[in-house]
């Protein structure tokens, strides 16, 4: 009886659920709420995140739109170098290669092209970032993504140790009217709410993990304190001596009366 009662109850909020995401605003809302503001300034490099990639090479909407803005980025003269990022494909073709590609097709020099490969979350693209740009001493960048994305990426990008200035895409409309457009934004939601738990949860966990190694670690436990000697000492008349620790009334008198005994 308690299961079908909970079976219902779930299959009522799912409803329930369901009816908001597709049939009310309450979508478009949460998407206002999360649109980043760009403000591109003068930096020392601007970072195009990576996105999707055919199996044949051909770049997605997305990630030609990024690559485009931070081309445009360049040609204003608002960054030395631009990185382009983006793993492989299951057929081997690079994505922050064909990006790096369409660059030098519009004019900008291969010494002003960096690329990474390798990198499959926006955590690892923050890491290798910061490898790629620490030899040139560049910390400020303009950061190119979809403006859903935008908030957790600056996040671990400064983490990382950038000063990080927003030059977000519009990726997704905030205006949708159709029931269908609305659950296509609120997957887009969900996914991004998901992603900020799993970096919050690996932050905490990476934090803990790291304060119970120095726990553990040798070198962090406190050094011992030395333990004053119980031996039988000669005295000055021949006889042997036996100094008690009862009779000492702290452990550095007790030593240093037994050593001057001995």
């Amino acid at each position: 009886m308690r299961g079908t009662t909970a079976l219902r109850l779930l299959g009522g909020t799912t409803l329930a659920a369901f009816a908001l995401c597709a049939f009310t605003p309450l979508p478009n809302a949460l998407c206002r709420g999360e649109q980043a503001v760009a403000s591109p300034r003068p930096a020392q490099a601007i970072v195009v995140l990576g996105s999707d990639m055919t199996r044949d090479g051909l770049l997605s909407a997305s990630s030609l739109r990024r690559a485009l803005q931070g081309i445009l980025l360049y040609r204003q003269g608002l960054a030395p170098w631009v990185v382009f990022l983006g793993p492989r494909n299951a057929s081997g073709r690079s994505q922050s290669e064909a990006r790096a590609a369409l660059a030098l097709q519009c004019g900008i020099p291969a010494t002003a092209i960096l690329t990474g490969e390798g990198m499959w979350t926006t955590r690892d693209e923050a890491v290798g970032v910061k490898a790629l740009l620490a030899p040139k001493g560049a910390r400020t960048i303009l950061l190119v993504t979809g403006a859903l994305h935008m908030g957790r990426a600056r996040r671990l990008f400064e983490r990382a140790g950038f000063e990080v200035i927003p030059a977000p895409l519009r990726d997704a409309s905030c205006e949708s009217v159709t029931p269908e457009a609305r659950l296509g934004l609120t997957m887009s939601l969900a996914q991004e709410y998901l992603a900020r738990a799993y970096n919050r949860a690996a932050a905490l966990l990476g934090g803990a993990q790291g304060r119970s190694s120095r726990r553990s670690s040798p070198s962090s436990w406190p050094s011992p304190r030395p333990w004053p000697s119980r031996s039988r000492c000669a005295g000055s008349d021949g006889r042997r001596a036996r100094w008690s620790p009862r009779r000492a009334r702290s452990w550095s008198a007790w030593a240093s009366r037994s050593s001057s005994a001995c």
